[in-house]
């Protein structure tokens, strides 16, 4: 498989898992919801060391990750950071 930026070079994956796309931009924007305030959670992204997010807020309210339980680290997501930032939210609720 050819990537761009790779000189034409070959990248073998071993991945068995075939992940899907959310099938709308709802289902999108839903990966961004906290799970404390259910508001969205913008930059910055915080997760836990299992990669669940909460909002900056909330973050400041708590010492154990609201969906696993696991100790709250500063981890930020720069890659979701970067994608939230190209999303428009609208609240529909």
């Amino acid at each position: 498989m050819n990537h761009p930026g790779l000189s034409g070079s070959k990248v073998k994956t071993h991945f068995t898992t075939v992940m899907t796309a959310p099938s709308s931009a709802s289902d999108l924007v839903s990966l961004f919801e906290c799970p404390v305030c259910f508001e969205f959670v913008l930059p910055p992204i915080l997760q836990c060391q299992n990669g669940h997010l909460v909002c900056s807020t909330c973050r400041q309210k708590i010492t154990c990750c609201p969906t696993c339980r696991a100790p709250i680290e500063i981890i930020r997501n720069l890659t979701l950071e970067k994608v939230a930032s190209n999303i428009f939210y609208v609240d529909h609720r």
